[in-house]
């Protein structure tokens, strides 16, 4: 007696949890290397962001008249990271990470008895180079 063979449409159950098994092994590497690249990306922006709000808030308890505030007489540099007004130290976090904070100042932008002060951290890691930026504008209360 002959046995009559169905013709099978689809795949099993097991051949697509094999197949899943296999694409999910393939996946595996490649999101854990983005995963870890945003990782790092992450942490250096928030170790940016600190020393940035750190230095922030160094500025503003200056004296208006503070030599660490003065302009050196071009107000229009405040985003020109090549030559800043003021350097601060590099400082080099736990990570190996260089930070570079300067900052610019423009007496008398955006009206009289102003200065705004635009702050900016620098780095470099092996996603690239980085920037962030920080305003701020001091009153002369004292005019």
């Amino acid at each position: 007696m002959k046995t009559k063979l169905r013709n099978r449409e689809g795949f099993t159950l097991v051949e697509l949890l094999v197949a899943l098994t296999i694409f999910a092994i393939f996946l595996a590497g490649p999101l854990f290397d983005i995963s870890m690249k945003m990782s790092v990306k992450v942490r250096n922006l928030n170790n940016a962001k600190m020393l940035a709000q750190q230095f922030m808030e160094t500025l503003r308890s200056y004296d208006y008249n503070s030599s660490a505030l003065q302009d050196d007489g071009d107000t229009g540099d405040l985003e020109n990271t090549a030559n800043f007004d003021h350097v601060v130290v590099d400082t080099v976090k736990e990570t190996g990470v260089v930070y570079t904070l300067g900052y610019n100042i423009a007496d008398g932008v955006p009206s009289a008895n102003t200065k705004t002060i635009m702050l900016h951290v620098l780095w470099n890691d092996a996603l690239g180079n980085h920037e962030i930026t920080y305003t701020t504008v001091r009153v002369n209360l004292n005019y």
